[in-house]
């Protein structure tokens, strides 16, 4: 009975669409108090319809364009400060939306769905993605998210929803994954790295997905023409010297832990110091050597950084 009803209040509402923009703007008070109303109610029916087991197309397509008109004007830079609207949203529905994006596969709503998820985490900002991480009840839950996220990423990485000359989409949403890492790796220093709560499984996967973010194809700026990869440099920078860089760091920040990812990180840490980039080489290739280090200190050998190439 509620799924019926939650169906009805979003096709209803996507009905009347020309007229929801008009009201979660912000022109005045009026407005502004019209969202506040508006925007729960909204965000509660999705959020019904969403978890369900058995969606029907229609009722998809509907939650999505529903969600995109909403996103869009919490966007618009004459919106003003849209800071805790947008927290109900990421609070409610990222994880949810980014669950079914690993869900539906090869759906025809996939490439939707994964647009409103970058939409979201575009607009995060560092106080959105604190407060969203402290709602999370236990460490274990966090960890769960962070392990759903980071293999969802990879999946999307590897195999992009995207058609293939679509590089603009490709580059804002490599662009925007990186900064979610860049914020997750942050509380993974802080919570998930000393002593007892040390997540080797954790670490592994934020690896994994570092390395396959790195040499991905639509990052190796060597392949295109002069032209087109200048284009991209002065717009979006050299993200695999971004993340590169922040490998590094990681790796570093192990101390002791190090010996857990030997010999499993080799192989990956040897593949992204093949990416024809100078600084990204120089700081890259002294992990390797820290790894013959490391063994050394704890084994006196070398034999796992060995199996491991």
């Amino acid at each position: 009975e509620r799924r019926r009803w939650a169906t009805f209040r979003v096709e209803t509402l996507l009905q009347t669409s020309p007229s929801i923009p008009q009201h979660l703007q912000f022109g005045n008070k009026v407005q502004t108090e019209c969202r506040d109303i508006l925007l729960p109610m909204m965000t509660e029916e999705l959020k019904a319809l969403l978890v369900q087991k058995d969606e029907q197309h229609q009722e998809l397509k509907h939650c999505i364009e529903l969600l995109n008109s909403i996103l869009e004007v919490l966007s618009a830079p004459s919106e003003g400060s849209t800071r805790s609207h947008l927290q109900g949203i990421i609070n409610n529905l990222l994880r949810i939306v980014n669950q079914m994006v690993i869900k539906m596969g090869d759906h025809i709503l996939v490439s939707n769905f994964v647009a409103c998820m970058t939409a979201i985490l575009k607009q995060m900002t560092n106080e959105h993605y604190s407060c969203y991480l402290e709602s999370f009840r236990t460490n274990r839950d966090l960890v769960d998210f962070f392990m759903e996220t980071f293999i969802l990423f990879m999946a999307l990485i590897k195999k992009s929803v995207y058609p293939a000359d679509w590089m603009a989409m490709s580059m804002v949403q490599n662009r925007v994954f990186l900064g979610a890492i860049n914020k997750f790796a942050e509380t993974m220093n802080q919570r998930f790295l000393e002593n007892m709560n040390f997540e080797q499984q954790l670490w592994n996967n934020y690896f994994l997905l570092a390395v396959v973010f790195i040499t991905q194809d639509s990052l190796q700026l060597e392949h295109f023409s002069q032209a087109k990869g200048t284009k991209i440099l002065n717009k979006y920078g050299d993200m695999r010297r971004q993340i590169g860089f922040d490998i590094r760091d990681m790796w570093y920040k192990l101390a002791q832990n190090k010996i857990h990812f030997i010999p499993e990180m080799v192989g990956p840490i040897l593949e992204m110091t093949l990416i024809p980039e100078v600084e990204l080489r120089k700081a890259t290739i002294p992990i390797f050597f820290d790894m013959m280090l490391c063994e050394c200190t704890v084994f006196n050998n070398f034999r796992k950084v060995c199996r491991g190439r």
